[in-house]
């Protein structure tokens, strides 16, 4: 049995439940909405534009740059620390740094690449 087996008898048994509870025909759910039998089927085809691309590169986006910022501070705190002479916490702050800014920009790398990139090939499993 594949995955798209699978996949459209899922679909189909959440369609039958939908139709047990709302039903289907002119009584539909919402008051003065007609439903039909089409209004249930589901477009395999259909592409969502670009807000499919836009929404997740803001939130991957996001989480790279907050890093990003966290890595800015913990510099700006690095440099603090080694005015005060305290090298043990200077070299401590630098390398939490160091580790964040990694973190940001690969957060940042690798959401532009799955959503530009790995998410536009045909699936392999």
């Amino acid at each position: 049995m594949s995955d798209k087996d699978t996949g459209e008898r899922t679909f189909e048994t959440v369609r039958a439940r939908y139709r047990a509870r709302f039903g289907s025909g002119p009584a539909g759910f919402l008051p003065g909405r007609q439903v039909s039998d089409g209004d249930y089927d589901w477009d395999e085809n259909a592409q969502g534009g670009e807000m499919n691309k836009m929404v997740p590169m803001g939130i991957g986006g996001g989480a790279g740059l907050t890093l990003l910022a966290l890595a800015l501070l913990s510099f700006t705190n690095a440099a603090k620390w080694s005015d005060l002479a305290r090298g043990g916490a200077a070299t401590g702050y630098t390398l939490v740094g160091f580790f964040l800014t990694v973190a940001g920009l690969g957060a940042i790398l690798a959401t532009w690449n799955h959503v530009f990139r790995a998410a536009d090939q045909p699936s392999h499993h």
